[in-house]
């Protein structure tokens, strides 16, 4: 099967791992032994986050999220069929804002450690309805999410979800998994050994809309218009024959 890791590690070594059939798994001596914390779901889990010895949150297919606050003894099903198909990823920026984001494109977030959770309404499937398969929460200035998935789409929020950004990957595979270890770092990875790294949180100086041209003679006039600029002080047209 699939399996997700996440670990409160530290001084409690507490860690969880989350795979198919609905099964949890537990360590509590840095994953040395692991016994099984089975939910009342039987759908897949695709990823868990822990915050402590007693507190975890997972997601997974018919659109669950499910939560617990004794250790793995028992959980509660905080959100059901938020989406046909799946939620795949959680990622926490501190120890109460996160988010969740899956299949069709669909994105919830929390602001109390995953004990309730709203829908995302800004907009996100203007940009895309593709699946999104992970998602990196982190602050910088203010709450910040980058979410991945099909046909190499990244997309950014810079104000806490508010408005989101599609980012030009390059590529059209699919993205599996994000890192983004330090303020405008991350690290995608995806199918056929893509493996994208920004140092600047994905920005790109000009992104092109349109480039046309048109021939008069032996004249060529270019035509372009651009949907975003940044610290861009004109264009240089170069000749090659």
């Amino acid at each position: 099967g699939k399996f997700s890791l996440t670990g409160y590690f530290g001084l409690h070594k507490i860690g969880w791992c989350a795979t198919d059939g609905g099964f949890l798994y537990k360590t509590t001596n840095g994953g040395f032994n692991w016994s099984v914390s089975i939910p009342l779901t039987t759908a897949n889990m695709h990823s868990v986050v822990t915050f402590s010895e007693d507190i975890a949150v997972a997601c997974g297919d018919s659109g669950k999220i499910i939560r617990t606050t004794n250790g793995g003894t028992s959980w509660a099903t905080v959100v059901s069929g938020a989406v046909g198909g799946a939620l795949r990823s959680l990622s926490f920026a501190d120890a109460d804002n996160g988010i969740c984001v899956g299949d069709s494109a669909t994105v919830l977030y929390t602001t109390n450690k995953g004990e309730t959770w709203y829908l995302d309404t800004s907009g996100l499937r203007s940009l895309t309805t593709k699946n999104l398969y992970d998602v990196s929460a982190k602050i910088d200035l203010l709450l910040s999410y980058t979410a991945i998935g099909e046909n190499g789409i990244i997309l950014k929020s810079e104000d806490e979800g508010s408005t989101w950004t599609k980012l030009s990957s390059g590529v059209k595979t699919r993205l599996n998994g994000i890192s983004s270890p330090a303020i405008g770092v991350s690290i995608v990875v995806g199918t056929r050994g893509t493996i994208l790294r920004t140092e600047d949180g994905g920005a790109l100086p000009v992104e092109l809309s349109s480039f046309t041209y048109s021939l008069n003679g032996n004249d060529v006039t270019l035509y372009w218009s651009t949907s975003s600029e940044t610290d861009n002080s004109g264009f240089s047209i170069e000749r090659r024959t």
